[in-house]
């Protein structure tokens, strides 16, 4: 089993890149509310996808993995006190909090509350609805709009099955208890803190860059509101 997944993570990297250049300009229209909607668009080109409901919180809270490259990956976090994070991580740069908030589980979903926005990432921090699906014993979450609509896109552009998932989707990686999820979450604002040096000029430094390349300011980048960091 890690020998298929670490292939399909590597199949996954080497075709990014080629995802990322028709998406540059994408516009999601897709809405999805049920984990049976999604499995019904994606049961042809992904026969092991299957719903999933889940009944308490326990049943999604941990981590989950996306956007994944060969330097780089973005994890959300559903941490057991029911606030959640999205982070994203690179080798050559600080750790940096996309957004975080409150989470709670509504008729089979996993409903975000943003209470802080520090995005650099548009598709994986504007959809507030995750949709849990099973693909054979990996669950995944799927937003339910950007998510859906980029999957969908990416199924009929690439027939990628698998690979579009794993690009697309979140996939569970680690289960947390009440104490191994304030562990990670301690860690997380404690590496947030430490880096604020680092962010802070990284994130100063693109500002000056798109300035001089002629690129207007992003307002919900981390430069228009600050470093992020208390």
């Amino acid at each position: 089993m890690r020998r298929k997944l670490t292939a399909v993570l590597f199949a996954v990297t080497a075709s990014f890149a080629q995802a990322k250049s028709w998406t540059d300009d994408f516009s999601p229209s897709l809405f999805a509310t049920s984990s049976v909607q999604i499995v019904e668009a994606l049961s042809n080109a992904i026969p092991s996808v299957s719903s999933f409901t889940p009944k308490t919180k326990a049943d999604v809270s941990g981590s989950y993995i996306y956007n994944q490259g060969t330097d780089s990956s973005n994890r959300l976090y559903l941490f057991a006190d029911d606030t959640y994070m999205r982070v994203a991580y690179h080798s050559f740069s600080a750790m940096r909090i996309e957004d975080m908030g409150t989470w709670e589980l509504k008729t089979g979903l996993v409903c975000l509350t943003q209470t802080e926005n520090h995005r650099t990432n548009v598709w994986s921090t504007t959809d507030f609805a995750l949709i849990p699906i099973r693909n054979g014993n990996d669950m995944f979450m799927v937003g339910g709009h950007w998510g859906y609509s980029l999957l969908t896109a990416s199924v009929e552009h690439d027939r990628a099955g698998d690979f579009s998932l794993f690009m697309w989707g979140h996939r569970h990686e680690e289960r947390f208890d009440s104490d191994s999820s304030a562990r990670e979450k301690s860690m997380i604002l404690k590496r947030w803190e430490n880096e604020a040096p680092r962010r802070k000029a990284e994130v100063e430094a693109e500002a000056k860059d798109d300035i001089q390349s002629g690129i207007p300011p992003n307002p919900h980048s981390p430069s228009a509101q600050g470093a992020g960091g208390r």
